[in-house]
């Protein structure tokens, strides 16, 4: 979810949140957008996406339905919307499946609401349990908003509470309180008193009738239907928006699809004369914001190193200007993944330990980036020439998606007197098959390599290690020791946050 935070400027009050409960309404709003990419959440139970619907981009969350469950999504919805790390979105709709009021709509119908009853409160009486009513309406012009929808959905309110309906006389029961509600559902209770000057949007396709008799085979259709129109939602929203939009954020929101899309971001000379005196400028107007969101979507930078992104576009721009300037390249390519970013270019040969702009830009920028990530053994730069060109790959390592839960569950403890006595030091539960080991609290290499030694049998025993390790003559250390653990994956590391 740092990608999130990063693309601030392109996702700040102009995306669109779409909150999803099961597998049927996940993979039918991913199926709508043109291109999306998983983040990381680190949870296992919690999914999270970023993509776009033609202009609009949309991060979708997803999890278990209603509330109760920890892993509920609209928990990890709210979450979203009140921690201030993560960009506010101008939208939020969750979206999926619902059940129906059979007098007033059909199997496959689709509900648009920004009217609901929160009826997850009732009143114990001697003849039964009575549902509480709270109201809660959207700031959307709903009827502006679906004038712009072809077919017209049903548009009216929906009542949301966390009872999973099977009976008929059940949902009776509670259609005798609420009749004229189009149906019913489990998260808008939960999300929607969190959605504060946030406009909210539920859209929901009718699977069932809330019956014993009727099962729930219909909700790939019915997430389908759903999709379809909170895809035209979307473009009548955003475009209703886009007048108002700072050009700042057009710019960064084009980038940001460009670079969901794109994996290669070439220059040539038809974008500006090197000979030119301002050239540099003109070079970070056009580029400096396209490598970094391609940086930073694309690799696992800012789960390395805050800084990484910021740091490797400023390097390859510098690399990128020498190449024009003074190795009298016409193009140059640079190819972002997870694992790194590959720079190519047909210029003259040059030697990149040497680069420089008269000792200026190039060379401060390839010494601080030397400096703050390549010295401290987590990130890989190589260079190569050849008679067509020069070639640098800076090798990012991959992220651990479950860092978290591994250091919270898994993390091994330190025996110090069992060490003393030359007994196995580090313990860790039995269920863990990743254990976290802290290296940065011992203060002795000895003790370092103690431990290291210790953790080469449960590896053989198919066990992986995540190691905290900053100090770079340490890292370089473990690596020569253990080659073969390090290239297989087995001991992966991390540096200090």
């Amino acid at each position: 979810m740092q990608k999130l935070s990063k693309n601030w400027l392109a996702l700040h009050e102009n995306h669109v949140l779409v909150v999803t409960t099961n597998s049927h309404e996940r993979r039918a709003i991913l199926g709508m957008l043109k291109i999306h990419q998983k983040l990381t959440t680190g949870s296992p139970n919690f999914r999270a996406f970023l993509g776009h619907s033609d202009d609009s981009l949309v991060v979708v969350l997803d999890g278990d339905g209603g509330y109760a469950s920890a892993d509920a999504a609209t928990r990890f919805a709210s979450r979203y919307l009140m921690e201030a790390n993560y960009p506010k979105p101008a939208l939020v709709v969750i979206g999926g499946v619902c059940w129906g009021n059979p007098n007033l709509v059909q199997i496959g119908d689709v509900i648009v609401s920004g009217d609901i009853q929160s009826a997850n409160r009732s009143t114990a009486r001697e003849d039964g349990s009575v549902a509480k009513f709270y109201p809660f309406k959207s700031l959307l012009d709903m009827e502006a908003l679906i004038s712009a929808v072809e077919p017209k959905p049903k548009c009216g309110q929906l009542v949301s509470l966390e009872v999973r309906l099977s009976d008929e006389k059940a949902r009776d029961a509670l259609l005798s309180q609420c009749p004229t509600v189009l149906g019913g559902e489990m998260e808008g209770f939960a999300l929607v008193p969190d959605c504060k000057n946030v406009p909210w949007l539920i859209v929901k396709a009718v699977s069932d009738f809330a019956t014993v008799m009727e099962g729930r085979d219909e909700q790939r259709g019915a997430a389908g239907s759903a999709a379809t129109v909170i895809k035209a939602l979307l473009t009548a929203f955003h475009s209703s928006r886009l007048p108002d939009l700072p050009e700042k954020t057009k710019t960064a929101a084009t980038n940001l699809i460009h670079a969901l899309h794109d994996k290669r971001i070439e220059i040539s000379l038809d974008h500006f004369d090197p000979n030119e005196p301002k050239y540099t400028a003109a070079l970070e107007a056009s580029f400096s914001a396209r490598f970094l969101a391609s940086t930073t979507l694309r690799t696992n930078a800012v789960a390395v190193d805050a800084r990484l992104a910021d740091d490797l576009t400023s390097l390859l721009l510098e690399v990128a200007s020498n190449a024009f300037r003074h190795g009298r390249a016409r193009k140059v390519w640079i190819e972002f993944g997870l694992s790194g970013v590959s720079y190519g270019d047909d210029a003259n040969n040059f030697d990149l330990s040497v680069l420089s702009d008269n000792g200026r830009g190039g060379h401060f920028s390839y010494k601080q980036f030397l400096v703050r990530h390549v010295d401290s053994g987590h990130v890989e730069i190589k260079s190569s020439t050849t008679g067509k060109g020069n070639s640098i790959r800076v090798h990012v390592p991959h992220e651990i998606p479950d860092l978290r839960n591994i250091v919270n569950q898994c993390s091994a403890h330190f025996n110090h007197v069992a060490w003393s006595q030359g007994r196995p030091a580090l313990s860790w539960p039995g269920t863990c098959r990743t254990v976290f080991v802290d290296l940065d609290s011992m203060v002795m290499m000895s003790v370092v390599f103690d431990l290291c030694d210790e953790i080469t049998t449960p590896i053989h025993s198919g066990l992986e290690f995540v190691l905290l390790c900053s100090d770079a003559d340490r890292l370089h250390a473990i690596r020569t020791r253990y080659p073969d653990a390090v290239t297989s994956g087995q001991i992966r590391f991390v540096p200090a946050p």
